[in-house]
């Protein structure tokens, strides 16, 4: 009795027939049952995912059978993972992340000021990562946006310069008038706020400064009576 796999199937030993005889004790020849089941197979796995390293597994595939890739040190994909895996699912291999790839890693990005705007959210610090800051007064460098990579291995630039919020110190306060909540930092929202020991001129005897986009919402303290 021949036995045959369809087109894409085998049995255990690799071959896709297998011929039962019977033998001269009347009984047909001892076969495990597990050798007669036909299963998909497969000589070919899937091509690695960009830059990274699989298990060196050889081939045949059967139905079911997992491949691993992790990426070698110092790499990661672009969501931070180190590792996927092919399932070869009987038609085809699909893979856990069909956009994993290996890049190198550039470690933690430069840091700036805590009143400094990170518009960059999710980066890993794999290659090919930007990170924009933004200084709404301006850098020292007179720009208000600074953009660093991720290049080969390292940050480029490394360094955030200095956010310059405010080019200057609030006003003055005049003799009579105190000044509380400033801290000497002139960034970005930054509040101070001038108490006259009499009235202001408008009967108020409170004056809150602001610094918003690099100047202070007023110039010149008013006269405390």
């Amino acid at each position: 009795v021949n036995l045959t796999c369809p087109e894409g199937y085998a049995f255990s030993d690799y071959n896709t027939s297998l011929t039962l005889q019977c033998q001269a004790d009347s009984n047909w020849t001892s076969v495990d049952a597990y050798n007669i089941i036909c299963r998909m197979i497969t000589w070919e796995k899937p091509a690695a995912p960009n830059g990274s390293l699989d298990e060196n597994v050889s081939p045949p595939y059967w139905e079911g059978t997992r491949l691993n890739y992790t990426c070698p040190t110092n790499s990661l994909s672009k969501s931070g993972e180190n590792a996927t895996s092919a399932l070869f699912n009987g038609t085809g291999w699909i893979f856990d992340d069909p956009l994993f790839a290996c890049f190198n890693v550039c470690g933690p990005p430069p840091t700036a000021e805590s009143f400094v705007k990170n518009i960059t959210n999710g980066a890993a610090g794999v290659e090919g990562d930007e990170i924009m800051f933004e200084c709404l007064g301006g850098f020292e460098t007179s720009v208000t946006n600074i953009t660093t990579s991720c290049s080969a291995t390292k940050w480029t630039p490394d360094v955030i310069p200095k956010c310059l919020m405010c080019p200057t110190d609030p006003p003055i306060a005049p003799a009579t008038v105190s000044i509380t909540d400033w801290n000497g930092i002139a960034s970005y929202g930054a509040n101070v706020t001038y108490t006259c020991h009499g009235k202001f001129k408008d009967g108020t005897s409170v004056v809150i400064v602001t610094c918003e986009e690099g100047n202070w919402t007023m110039d010149e303290i008013p006269v405390c009576i």
